[in-house]
């Protein structure tokens, strides 16, 4: 565990997996700060039960406002208080599973002056090789394991998730409306980490749970413009075809190949590129 790192997480309806999630990132987390934004499911409750077992969970406050990503700086700059000058943080959603302890990564850093390193986001699809299997359309109550979850994948996304906090940091968090920001991670931050960490995102799990997710972002995007790729209710959308995905095995290793970082590359360069690759149903939903 690096002793030096600290989560803030966002919440919302996923009382599924919150537990699974949160258990796996206190492997690393010294403490794990939690907000959740207005669940109508039990979602709180499980944060909750779970701090009572875990000291590492922290239920930070249960507010439901407009979303916005600058609730993670809402959190950060009110319990910045408790962090110390060099200590490192993990911005978590309660989706997504570092693959690997990222303690190597923060001494690279430490080392070499780095301040931020991104994920390589591991976007986990529901294919139709899924559609027997028992959790695609009853979904499940309490995730514990990968193995009860998809296991087609494509890495196709780059997000930020760990920097290093110092006194001069600012992260502008609520707008002049008391809204929350657009803005992802503190300002003043130096350089970038040429290393990324790889990050499993299970966005969609079942059927239930995808007309769920959908629903909510759907309105969210009517009422925000976030989450273009959610304004698409019908879950089906979201489907993937598995002859475009990796399949990942129990007790696999996700490593990124030469080709991840070339899509990436594509990406991030190319317009068109992306429109194309929208279209085939590749890029993040």
């Amino acid at each position: 565990m690096a002793n030096n790192l600290y989560g803030v997480c966002i919440v919302k309806n996923e009382a599924d997996i919150i537990t699974f999630s949160l258990t796996h990132a206190s492997r690393f987390c010294k403490a794990i700060y939690v907000l959740d934004n207005g669940s109508t499911d039990d979602t709180w409750e499980r944060v909750t039960a779970l701090s009572a077992r875990n000291p590492a969970i922290v239920p930070f406050e249960k507010k439901a406002c407009r979303y916005g990503v600058g609730l993670r700086g809402y959190i950060y700059n009110r319990v910045r208080r408790e962090f110390k000058e060099g200590d490192w943080v993990l911005i978590l959603d309660s989706d997504e599973f570092l693959e690997n302890d990222p303690e190597p990564d923060i001494a690279y850093c430490e080392g070499r002056g780095f301040e931020l390193i991104f994920t390589l986001q591991a976007q986990f699809y529901v294919t139709p090789r899924d559609f027997e299997k028992p959790w695609y359309r009853k979904g499940h109550d309490s995730i514990d394991s990968f193995e009860v979850l998809p296991a087609h994948f494509q890495i196709n996304y780059s997000e930020p998730r760990l920097f290093k906090h110092t006194s001069s940091l600012e992260w502008p968090d609520l707008d002049d409306r008391g809204n929350p920001t657009q803005i992802s991670y503190p300002n003043g931050l130096g350089k970038r980490s040429p290393r990324k960490v790889v990050n499993r995102h299970y966005q969609y799990r079942s059927i239930p749970q995808m007309r769920q997710r959908l629903a909510l972002r759907s309105r969210v995007h009517l009422e925000t413009g976030r989450f273009k790729h959610n304004r698409e209710e019908d879950f089906q959308t979201y489907i993937r075809d598995d002859r475009r995905l990796k399949s990942w095995q129990t007790g696999q290793q996700i490593l990124p190949t030469p080709f991840d970082f070339f899509r990436l590359y594509l990406i991030k360069r190319s317009r068109r590129l992306r429109k194309i690759i929208a279209d085939r149903t590749l890029l993040k939903r």
